[in-house]
């Protein structure tokens, strides 16, 4: 393919970055390395069992999570169907459709704590103080060493360039933002006013845009879930940047997503290399194969944050 079009696609694997005017970024997973993370909180999780002697913490977050992704699936179906279709269900303990959900206003906050309790045989109080305790707060120390390399040199980058930069978050995420020393606005979660979904139902990705003004095929998705990020981008016609490996075992991604290795990727390469926006050619992107110099300083830019955090 030559050239460029409307929605920023240039030749294969590339970017054209002059075309595109707001970045979203996922958080979980995708700002941070959520494997490293969930080691270090096993550790802690597993010493707390074991002090405790019970395991109704991890059991209780265990459920808790395998309830969540089902009611993204059951709302997922839900924005996808057409009017008049079946009612959508929430998920029994083994995560099958059972409780009908309206595919209006569905109120996953309260379901997300209400279907585990009934599983557990407690309270939909206890659920949430567990989950918040474990889940949104204690790992708030650690989100600095886990952030990804290359992570702050290229908000700071995308900033230079005149690009807005938002952050869309299935959980809470302005306090893990500021953990990690980034600041994105807006700032968008599934619990927010005039949301109330799990992505992949493109609600809060359509606040975003209607609050920053940048139409879809403006726009770019980075995540790390196909099935969530890259579904969610597609839905609205916006395009989607991957992390991780096509052939690892993950959902087929769309066909506008593209897959990367990290922020030191080289379709990043001219933003960490340009300086601030002037409107001239050289800020469009050029192909994959270029821009190693700058994808190495990336790398180095990332290495140092990660180190002081």
């Amino acid at each position: 393919m030559s050239g460029t079009d409307r929605r920023g696609k240039g030749p294969s694997g590339t970017l054209d970055w002059g075309a595109i005017s707001l970045v979203v970024f996922d958080l979980d997973g995708t700002l941070y390395d959520a494997r490293w993370l969930r080691l270090r909180m096993a550790a802690w999780l597993l010493a707390d069992a074991a002090r405790c002697r019970s395991l109704e913490v991890p059991r209780t977050l265990a459920t808790f999570r395998r309830m969540r992704e089902a009611l993204a699936e059951a709302g997922a179906r839900a924005s996808a169907a057409p009017l008049g279709a079946a009612p959508i269900h929430a998920a029994d303990a083994g995560g099958s459709p059972t409780a009908p959900m309206a595919c209006a206003g569905v109120d996953f906050l309260r379901f997300q704590y209400r279907l585990p309790a009934q599983h557990l045989g407690c309270r939909p109080a206890d659920v949430q103080a567990r989950v918040e305790d474990w889940m949104e707060r204690r790992p708030l120390r650690w989100l600095a060493a886990c952030r990804r390399p290359g992570i702050v040199a290229l908000f700071e980058a995308l900033r230079r360039q005149g690009k807005q930069v938002a952050v869309l978050s299935d959980y809470p995420a302005q306090d893990k933002l500021a953990a990690l020393g980034l600041h994105a606005d807006p700032v968008v979660w599934a619990g927010d006013d005039g949301v109330g979904r799990l992505k992949p139902d493109p609600r809060g990705l359509r606040q975003i845009l209607a609050r920053t003004g940048v139409a879809a095929d403006r726009t770019v998705v980075v995540g790390d879930r196909a099935d969530r990020d890259g579904a969610v981008a597609a839905r609205v016609g916006a395009r989607a940047l991957l992390l991780g490996r096509p052939w690892a075992g993950r959902a087929k991604a769309p066909g506008e997503a593209l897959w990367i290795r990290g922020f030191d990727d080289p379709v990043f390469a001219p933003l960490l290399q340009a300086g601030p926006a002037d409107g001239s050619s050289d800020n469009m992107l050029g192909n994959r194969a270029g821009g190693a110099d700058g994808a190495s300083r990336a790398r180095r830019a990332g290495g140092a944050s990660q180190s002081a955090g």
